[in-house]
């Protein structure tokens, strides 16, 4: 009897450790980093930093930026070979003067760079190294989106009053308003963070944040437009908080967003609020997740968010409910995810590379920390299976480590 007693609890006790595992991270795989080549992109890097433009890949380039004079060049984009770092070629024919052209205002789009400030937007042809157009005839926010060979942005006039979404075939200038809005209450509008998704009849829909700016905490509505039918389908304004710039994502006939602390979806065809959470209560966060830093994925059965503070948490798509949440990822991280092979890249005090599925760490807290801060979205070039990136002061080729 005492036999079968000890056996019954040590399979218990397998069974226990088994289900345990399933919800452990796996452990880290990595532990050291190869540098493939790494370039000043400032004078001197011990006295210099620079907020510059993401990293582009196109064909035997990567293209970095600075604003600074470098190789006798005012404010140039470099293009660097991507085996060994070294420039190529300048560019700097800027139609209202460099800028920082970080986060969402650096495009790429099949062979041209788009480069926006609030008032100017430069287009670059990534194979001849030219110009291939330039526009100063849109103001608004920073922002530039992409779909089927149109470039999208944000215009505001009437001193503020209303926005407008442009469009432009990416290789030429023709401007061409989408949709037009004017206030009609207190709030300020402020159209942003577009997504791209396809109705079940098959129609493309461009859906977007409008910011409203006013006395109080504001409000954030979505906007739903059939471009195929050149109509609104929807306004939803049902979020009494507003938000920041990460993009919105399709997935399904489902509209995925991030509003301050709260995630939500919404019915692409109609705009009906599915779930909205309050991401604070479900996780629990070191400091309060907000979103105006972060991003959102979207995984074949959840959502991965994240925000300034160093968690990185999953909810299920169906309701919302929290999946899984991983600690110590970094605090505020400094721009978006790049998913590759089911991983997840992104700079939050360092390099982070994590499982998309479970949020498991791939590579040591210690290894994470190797390199200086990060200041640009991680680009994968998967054939030669390295990195770039930039922190700052200094442009980086990185070997993705092996068995990851």
């Amino acid at each position: 009897m005492l036999f079968s007693f000890s056996a019954l609890c040590m399979l218990a006790f397998l069974s226990c450790s088994k289900e345990s595992n399933k919800l452990l991270p796996p452990a880290p795989i990595a532990e050291s980093l190869e540098i493939v080549w790494r370039r000043p992109i400032v004078p001197n890097p011990a006295l210099h930093y620079t907020i510059s433009m993401n990293p582009v890949l196109h064909g035997d380039y990567v293209v970095f930026g600075t604003e600074y004079v470098l190789d006798s060049v005012a404010a140039p984009v470099l293009f660097m070979d991507t085996a060994t770092g070294e420039v190529r070629k300048y560019w700097n024919d800027y139609s209202n003067g460099p800028d920082a052209f970080d986060s969402e205002g650096t495009l790429k789009e099949g062979r041209y760079l788009l480069l926006r400030k609030s008032s100017s937007i430069d287009c670059i042809d990534l194979e001849s190294v030219q110009t291939q157009w330039q526009s100063n005839a849109v103001s608004g926010l920073p922002n530039l989106y992409a779909k089927d060979g149109f470039i999208y942005a944000t215009a505001d006039y009437n001193n503020g009053r209303s926005n407008a979404i442009m469009r432009t075939p990416v290789d030429q200038l023709a401007w061409d308003t989408v949709f037009a809005f004017t206030k009609m209450d207190r709030y300020m509008p402020d159209f942003i963070a577009f997504g791209f998704g396809t109705l079940a009849n098959g129609d493309q829909v461009i859906v977007w944040k409008n910011r409203n700016w006013g006395s109080g905490h504001g409000t954030t509505d979505i906007f739903a437009f059939n471009l195929s039918a050149d109509s609104l389908m929807w306004r939803n304004r049902d979020l009494d908080i507003n938000s920041g710039i990460i993009p919105l994502k399709i997935d399904e006939g489902v509209v995925y967003g991030l509003v301050r602390n709260r995630a939500f979806a919404m019915e692409l065809a109609t705009g009906s609020l599915l779930w909205d959470q309050n991401v604070n209560q479900l996780v629990g966060p070191t400091f309060s997740m907000e979103f105006f830093n972060g991003d959102l994925h979207i995984g074949p059965d959840h959502v991965v968010l994240k925000g300034q503070s160093d968690e990185l948490a999953a909810l299920r798509k169906q309701d919302g409910g929290l999946v899984w949440k991983r600690e110590d990822n970094g605090f505020g991280i400094e721009d978006r995810f790049t998913y590759f092979e089911g991983k997840l890249f992104f700079p939050s005090e360092g390099l982070r590379i994590v499982d998309a599925q479970n949020g498991g760490a791939l590579i040591s807290q210690t290894l994470s920390e190797e390199i200086d801060k990060i200041e640009s979205r991680i680009i994968v070039d998967g054939q030669r299976r390295v990195m770039y990136f930039h922190t700052g002061r200094e442009a980086f080729c990185v070997r993705i480590p092996r068995g990851i």
